[in-house]
C-alpha cells in the first residue's frame, strides 16, 4: 500500500518540472549576470527543485487524504449508529465511499477497499488501521487509530470516539481555512515583493544598461550579484515559512 511520505515522480513529471525550473532560473540568472556560461551553471540548481516539488505534492496529498478520512469516519459513525459490527461497519463505509467518490481516484477509497478485503481473510482491522496510520503519518489519523484500537480492545464506546474525532477534524479544518483566508493577501504581497528586485533589474537592463555594466564585467560585480540573489532567495524562503501556519 501507499507510503504517503514518499512520492515517486514519473519521467514526464521530472522533465516538466526540471525544464520549467531550469528555464526560469536561467532567465533570472542571465538578467543578473548577463553571462550564458554562468547562467547555465546556476540553472543546474533546478535539479533541487524536484525535491521541493515532491514535498509540495506530498503535503497536498496528505491534506486531501485527511479530508477524505473525515468523510470516511462520518460514514463509519453512521454505520455504528445503525448497530453494525466493526467488520460490517467498515464494509458499509467502503460502500458509502464508493458512491461518494465514484469515478475519482481517492486514496481513502483504496485504503478502505484494502481493509475490507483483508478483513474478509480474517486479518485484524486494528492491525490494518495501524498500518494506515503509520503510512499516512498524519496526527489526526494516528490519534483516531490509537483511540479506536484502545476502545475496541477494552470495549469502549466506538461510536462516541468516532463522533468526537470527526468533530475535532472539522474544527481544525475550519480554523485552517480561516487562517488561509487571512494570509492570502499577505502571501500575494510576499510574492510581489520577491519579484520587485527582478523587475528593477529588468528595467535597468532595458533603459540604463551602462549603469549596471560594472556588475557584468568584473569579479566584484559577480560577487555582489551573487550576494543579492542569495538574499532574495533567503528572504523568499523565510517569508514562505512564516506564512505556513499549522493548527
Amino acid at each position: 500500500m501507499t507510503d504517503y511520505n514518499i512520492y515517486i515522480m514519473t519521467k514526464d513529471e521530472k522533465i516538466k518540472y526540471f525544464v520549467g525550473a531550469y528555464l526560469f532560473i536561467f532567465a533570472v540568472s542571465y538578467l543578473f549576470y548577463a553571462n550564458v556560461v554562468i547562467s547555465a551553471g546556476v540553472s543546474c540548481l533546478a535539479y533541487y527543485y524536484l525535491d521541493i516539488k515532491k514535498r509540495e505534492i506530498i503535503k497536498i496529498r496528505k491534506c486531501e487524504l485527511l479530508r477524505e478520512f473525515k468523510d470516511a469516519i462520518y460514514l463509519l459513525s453512521t454505520a455504528f449508529s445503525a448497530g453494525h459490527s466493526v467488520e460490517n461497519a467498515f464494509k458499509k463505509t467502503f460502500e458509502g465511499l464508493n458512491d461518494l467518490y465514484q469515478g475519482r481516484e481517492a486514496d481513502i477509497l483504496k485504503e478502505f477497499e484494502h481493509i475490507v478485503k483483508q478483513a474478509s481473510f480474517n486479518k485484524s482491522i486494528n492491525i490494518l488501521l495501524h498500518s494506515l496510520a503509520e503510512r499516512a503519518d498524519i496526527e489526526d489519523i494516528t490519534n483516531f487509530v490509537d483511540v479506536f484500537i484502545a476502545c475496541d480492545s477494552t470495549g469502549g464506546n466506538l461510536n462516541e470516539v468516532i463522533r468526537n474525532t470527526s468533530s475535532v477534524i472539522n474544527e481544525k479544518m475550519e480554523i485552517e481555512e480561516e487562517i488561509e483566508v487571512l494570509v492570502t493577501n499577505k502571501k500575494l504581497e510576499q510574492k510581489v515583493i520577491s519579484i520587485i528586485p527582478i523587475c528593477i533589474m529588468l528595467i535597468l537592463s532595458l533603459t540604463a544598461s551602462d549603469y549596471i555594466d560594472p556588475l557584468h564585467n568584473s569579479l566584484g560585480g559577480y560577487i555582489v550579484t551573487s550576494i543579492v540573489l542569495g538574499l532574495i532567495f533567503a528572504a523568499s524562503t523565510v517569508a514562505k515559512k512564516i506564512m505556513e501556519i499549522e493548527v
